[in-house]
């Protein structure tokens, strides 16, 4: 198995979103704490990548992701959440 991570972006409505992913096997997602990125995450992720397929992404508003505008609101992050699960469980298990 690889012990890769390679940084990505994806669109979620509006915002451009960073990630870092790699590895193989069961999906895991790791989210970093209000004042870290994900860069914070990848030396342990480096080390899950020989048992899962790792995700971290920045949040918005963090590392390289774009921050959400003044009209935020509880259902854009419920959107943000979704969409990062339905993407990456289905990217694995292809």
């Amino acid at each position: 198995m690889t012990s890769n991570l390679h940084s990505k972006t994806m669109k979620i409505g509006e915002l451009g979103i960073n990630y870092f992913m790699g590895g193989q096997g069961e999906p895991l997602i790791i989210i970093h704490g209000g004042a870290d990125g994900a860069r914070a995450w990848l030396k342990n992720a480096m080390e899950l990548t020989k048992y899962y397929s790792v995700y971290v992404p920045d949040l918005p508003g963090f590392g390289r992701s774009q921050p959400m505008n003044d009209k935020f609101c509880f259902l854009e992050l419920l959107l943000f959440w979704k969409t990062l699960r339905i993407t990456w469980v289905l990217d694995a298990s292809i």
